[in-house]
Parts: C-alpha cells; structure tokens; sequence
C-alpha cells in the first residue's frame, strides 16, 4: 500500500480532488480497519440496523 501511495501515478490522481495518499504498514491498516468496523458495527446496532 505505501508503495502504491508513493507513486507518481497515484500522486497525481489524488492531487486532482485534493486527496494525499499517506499509506501505513500492512497490520497498521489492517488494525484500522478491523477498529472502523467493529465502530460501525456499533452504531449500526444502536440504529436498529440489522446485517443483510
């Protein structure tokens, strides 16, 4: 993921909407993920929203 982050390809198109591509380490992204998730998964419950 760095290594595509880096890119000059990937610069360029996240340069366009003003994105920046900063990129982590694989089980830092991972970590982050599974955290977003579990979050989500929160307030999903909380609202009443069943999983399909």
């Amino acid at each position: 993921m760095q290594r595509i982050v880096q890119m000059r390809d990937t610069k360029e198109r996240f340069a366009a909407p003003n994105l920046e591509g900063v990129g982590c380490p694989t089980q830092e992204f991972t970590a982050f993920l599974k955290d977003d998730l579990r979050r989500y998964a929160k307030i999903a419950k909380a609202a009443g929203i069943e999983p399909q």
